[in-house]
């Protein structure tokens, strides 16, 4: 092996012990760059098992002239390839967000309906390279229609390869490669390919580079969801309709799209949480806000209304994928789920609850366990279940998305299963299996929506200079200037405060008052 170039996770020096050698083989790698060195025993040792002493027998493993230990933006030996690197950047970001946390990177933002002009170039600290650009950018260029029809909006769809180049290389997405009037999270993928040589091309990391065009409204919900039932494939028994992929606001469904109907590919939703209905009962899916100290939690489902009723052989089991979600923070362009393009949520599984390693959790499992999985191979032993994954076998963009699992069954030696009427355990409104992720209501409303919850002007004639009232309970709305002199008392007991945020309005205490 030679003149390879081998990405691959660190580990520490001898971890393939002497034991755990391929006895039986010999190979010989030269001018390579490899992460890590681990092979300390075959740098140690010959093809016979020798150890080696000065120079009169070879090792098995020629240590030079590899290089090993490369970082980022430090040049390999000049007898070993360098990787090449590159940095991209959104030419016309209007600012930047938080990414996910203080050591993730920020999130450029353009305005709705705003061109794209994405810049790649060799990333800095490494001699620059010819490279040549493939850029895949995830548009949402499907029609936007009531039932969500998906179209065009598929993970391999689109992508561009731009002239080689040492310098920078911009490149600008308009209105007839990229419908920037659908607002939301997207993801951004690049590569960078070196190309000052003919005989071989090697090619950088993939760049994830999230991009967030903001809405011109608030109170947006955008999202990408896909299901595993194609429909013009397979074909539509009436039943189907009743099996949905949907999502839930604090419990209450607020979309809903049958599996019958479009998910093919993926679909861009988008919901006006202020202004739009739930699709079951009519109501103000603002209503179903909750305010206080809980958090609001959006969760992700399949859901079947009568499970009897679907046949195994109709819906031998079923997939759901939801990627770059997206939750409009008021009067900011800020993402208000921190991990929307689920690229920093780690591990196979979600926890039962959010935790450092995701903001997303399992909310939800119902019982399969009468029957059989189809998953793999027939193995009568094990049962059916649902599950929720971080996959990357499907995704709107970058490495992964939010997977729901629903198995396929069969009825091994015992039970029928010929329908799914052997589901237990099923949750609220029909839900199989779901995820939830949770958000703080205060960043989603406006001043004005406090009068929703119940907060009243506070009505205090000020300066306060005497003992008032115990205001015990309450919520207010501090809308005016008050101030405590020496003589005046303000028991506030158990009271939520919504400051009007102008500087004319504030709270006043002279030195030596305390406040409670």
């Amino acid at each position: 092996m030679s003149d390879n170039t081998f990405a691959v996770g660190q580990d520490l020096p001898g971890a393939f012990l002497a034991s755990l050698c391929n006895e039986a083989g010999y190979f010989k790698l030269a001018d390579n760059y490899a992460e890590s060195c681990t092979c300390d025993y075959d740098r140690l040792y010959d093809v016979d098992g020798n150890p080696i002493i000065g120079t009169s027998n070879l090792p098995r493993l020629i240590n030079s002239p590899n290089s090993f230990g490369y970082k980022k933006g430090v040049p390999v030996s000049t007898s070993s390839p360098q990787p090449p690197e590159i940095k991209l950047s959104i030419s016309n970001a209007l600012g930047e967000v938080p990414g996910y946390d203080s050591n993730s990177p920020t999130i450029p933002f353009i305005e709705q309906g705003a061109t794209v002009e994405l810049t790649c170039e060799n990333a800095p600290g490494v001699t620059a390279q010819s490279l040549s650009y493939i850029i895949t950018p995830h548009p949402n260029n499907g029609t936007f229609e009531d039932e969500n029809t998906s179209a065009e909006n598929n993970y391999n769809l689109e992508s561009i390869v731009t002239a080689a180049s040492n310098a920078a290389v911009t490149s600008t997405f308009g209105s007839a490669e990229w419908n920037t009037s659908n607002p939301g999270l997207y993801g951004i993928d690049v590569a960078g390919v070196q190309t000052s040589t003919t005989a071989v091309n090697y090619q950088s990391d993939w760049i994830y580079q999230p991009l967030i065009i903001a809405p011109d409204l608030n109170y947006i919900l955008s999202f990408n969801i896909k299901d595993s039932y194609f429909e013009d494939l397979y074909g539509v028994s009436a039943p189907l309709s009743s099996v949905y992929k949907q999502v839930a606001l604090n419990g209450h469904v607020i979309w809903r799209e049958s599996i019958t109907e479009g998910g093919d590919d993926w679909e861009y939703v988008r919901i006006d949480i202020k202004n739009d209905v739930d699709p079951i009962n009519g109501n103000p899916i603002f209503d179903h806000i909750v305010e206080g100290s809980e958090p609001n939690t959006l969760t992700f489902s399949i859901a079947i209304v009568n499970p009897g009723n679907i046949s195994t052989i109709d819906l031998r089991g079923l997939f759901v994928w939801v990627d770059d979600v997206y939750l409009k923070k008021f009067d900011a362009p800020n993402n208000l789920l921190r991990d929307g393009g689920l690229e920093y949520s780690v591990g196979s599984t979600p926890a039962p609850s959010p935790n450092n390693a995701s903001d997303w959790y399992y909310s939800h499992d119902s019982d399969l366990s009468a029957c059989f999985t189809l998953d793999e191979e027939l193995v009568e032993a094990e049962p059916a279940m649902v599950d929720v994954k971080f996959a990357g076998d499907d995704r709107k963009s970058g490495s992964q998305s939010l997977k729901l699992i629903l198995d396929g069954v069969h009825a091994g030696l015992s039970g029928a299963c010929i329908d799914y009427g052997f589901i237990t355990d099923i949750g609220p409104n029909n839900v199989v299996v779901s995820a939830s992720v949770n958000f703080d209501y205060r960043d989603f409303i406006g001043c004005a929506d406090y009068d929703d919850f119940g907060f009243t002007p506070i009505s205090i004639t000020s300066p306060i200079s005497s003992a008032l009232p115990t205001l015990i309970n309450g919520k207010f709305i501090l809308d005016q200037n008050i101030e405590i002199n020496n003589n005046g008392v303000l028991i506030l007991n158990g009271c939520e405060i919504v400051v009007v945020p102008y500087p004319s309005d504030q709270l006043h205490i002279d030195k030596d008052i305390m406040i409670s």
